[in-house]
């Protein structure tokens, strides 16, 4: 696999588009844990139990139209959640492939038609403007809401935490979220006191 996915900010466009992972090919390990790196890659793709090998091919196969046709002619059901149901075989109209395809994937949701005319939503559930991946997203946004909830619910009762957490003598209240383990809580950053949150994030 990609380095990058070490960053927290890289976005795989292939994988966020259709759902294809990449993986490197080699004999041995670098010093940082990933596979030397060889020519060609094996273009995947895995579900729970299971890894469908589409092809191995070159570097730069990002928006090779054979590689989702593979997947389209030997495991339909595997990207049938997918399909773009209602919609007229053969359709489509632009068909983005190559370069186009490259831009567009930064900039809209793009659909892809196989050879016999099925059409698709992005099997990998597309990105936002930018690049970030839509499903990261929405998790992001749940989060943000979350939060936003939970510094209200602090607010309007800071002065319970005060006695709860044994704080009154505070001018103010530095809060702080914070996880250990599976677990969340909200720390009292002055007097390292906390109380764990009884639902979990919503990540």
């Amino acid at each position: 696999m990609s380095t990058k996915i070490r960053k927290a900010n890289y976005d795989d466009d292939m994988f966020n588009d259709w759902g294809i992972h990449h993986f490197h090919l080699g004999a041995g390990f670098q010093r940082n844990g990933f596979v030397t790196r060889s020519g060609d890659l094996v273009y995947a793709w895995v579900t729970r139990d299971r890894l469908h090998m589409i092809d191995a091919l070159p570097h730069n196969q990002w928006t090779r139209d054979a590689l989702l046709e593979i997947v389209h002619q030997n495991w339909p059901g595997i990207i049938a959640h997918a399909r773009a149901l209602g919609v007229v075989a053969g359709s489509l109209r632009p068909i983005w492939t190559g370069e186009g395809r490259e831009k567009g994937r930064k900039l809209f949701v793009l659909p892809w038609q196989a050879s016999d005319g099925t059409v698709y939503l992005p099997p990998g559930g597309g990105a936002a403007v930018g690049g970030v991946a839509l499903h990261v997203g929405r998790r992001i946004a749940r989060v943000l809401n979350y939060v936003y909830g939970l510094e209200r619910w602090c607010e309007e009762h800071k002065e319970k935490l005060r006695d709860d957490l044994g704080a009154q003598h505070l001018p103010e209240l530095r809060l702080q979220l914070v996880q250990e383990l599976d677990h969340w809580f909200v720390r009292e950053t002055q007097v390292s006191r906390q109380f764990r949150l009884e639902s979990p994030l919503p990540i």
